[in-house]
């Protein structure tokens, strides 16, 4: 997948704002930019959705 920049099966919240940031800034014809902001019911981390084909 384009946005697993360290190429190590696994997408991270901040690997994919750094593939959406730029796909976006590619595609648009308007200033646009994404963002992370915190789920304010967790304390901290990050999701991780694997692939259904993942095998660590």
């Amino acid at each position: 997948m384009k946005a697993d920049l360290t190429k190590d099966g696994v997408i991270t919240a901040p690997e994919l704002y750094i593939y959406l940031r730029d796909e976006v800034e590619k595609l648009s014809s308007e200033s646009q930019t994404p963002g992370l902001w915190p789920l304010h019911q967790h304390d901290r981390g990050e999701y991780i959705f694997n692939p259904l084909n993942f095998n660590p």
